[in-house]
């Protein structure tokens, strides 16, 4: 299947009895239960929730897995890829099923504080689901604030993310594309070890006069000034938008040059990087995997940015 459209959503108008699959993630940051907190009520028999397996007992991990088992659901742990491919590849089988083949499946996902190769690995399950007609997953992200100081991320790996390997041969040269965040020596280290040819960067920017976006102008000076050039500024609620201006600086790259995204910015342009890779071979994103030695709290703004991509 191929996406075909994009549509924004307000949570509110959203009835969680209409989804044949409800997936949320619990971990250690607060904003982890806030979109359960707005719905209201879900049907327990269509809630599935994923656990990470590390910092089981840290902030906020305790009472988010509490409040998910008050909605029937125990977060699943999963200690390997092929366990959480496994129950994901099951539970939207058994969401198509309940579908039937009148009407579009539905799907929600909540990926707010998930990792990206669990909702990567929806991509790609819709990318090759050719037996279904029509499948609506609304894509929900509960904006985050850092509630204090962080330590430095320290990169531990980097390698492609599942299914966006990207498919180039015999490529001339390498286009690296940093989604800047607030880690500025962890993306120095990633620069090093990938060695591209060119590189340009990319963060969100919500309005002119945007604090976060000046923050991470400023922690990011040395890849900025490596670059040459300003980074461009994208949305980030707005994942059509996003999508639209990352797109268009992709496909001006060129054509036989490999391109190489590395988002280590908010989750809206992690995802918008795994679309784009689906739609351009020549792109490659690599998760740059990391920790730090306290982890730190993220509270909801209470913005909620939800839509709905339509693959037919």
């Amino acid at each position: 299947m191929k996406l075909s459209r994009f549509q924004s959503l307000n949570l509110l108008d959203v009835d969680f009895n209409e989804y044949d699959l409800v997936l949320m993630a619990s971990g250690f940051e607060e904003r982890a239960r806030f979109i359960l907190s707005q719905i209201g009520s879900v049907p327990a028999s269509r809630l599935v929730v994923f656990g990470f397996d590390n910092d089981r007992d840290k902030l906020s991990r305790l009472s988010n897995d509490a409040e998910f088992r008050r909605y029937g659901a125990e977060p699943l742990v999963f200690s390997d890829a092929e366990d959480y491919e496994k129950v994901l590849r099951s539970e939207l089988l058994r969401a198509s099923q309940r579908a039937g083949a009148s009407r579009a499946v539905r799907i929600f996902v909540d990926y707010s504080v998930m990792t990206r190769a669990w909702y990567g690995y929806i991509l790609t399950w819709l990318k090759y689901s050719s037996n279904r007609g029509s499948v609506d997953v609304d894509f929900a992200y509960a904006h985050g604030k850092y509630s204090g100081e962080f330590q430095p991320l320290r990169i531990r790996e980097i390698s492609a993310i599942p299914g966006f390997e990207g498919a180039c041969v015999s490529t001339r040269s390498t286009v690296a594309a940093f989604g800047l965040g607030f880690d500025r020596y962890a993306l120095l280290a990633v620069y090093e070890q990938i060695e591209p040819d060119s590189l340009f960067c990319f963060l969100a920017q919500e309005r002119l006069s945007d604090e976060g976006a000046g923050q991470a102008v400023a922690r990011n000076q040395e890849i900025i000034s490596i670059s040459g050039v300003p980074p461009v500024m994208v949305p980030l609620g707005d994942l059509e938008e996003t999508y639209r201006i990352l797109h268009e600086e992709f496909s001006r790259q060129d054509g036989s040059s490999e391109i190489v995204a590395v988002p280590m910015g908010p989750k809206p342009h992690v995802l918008t990087c795994l679309l784009l890779a689906q739609a351009i071979p020549r792109v490659t994103c690599l998760h740059a995997k990391g920790y730090r030695s306290e982890p730190v709290q993220v509270e909801a703004t209470g913005t909620v940015s939800l839509w709905r991509l339509s693959y037919r």
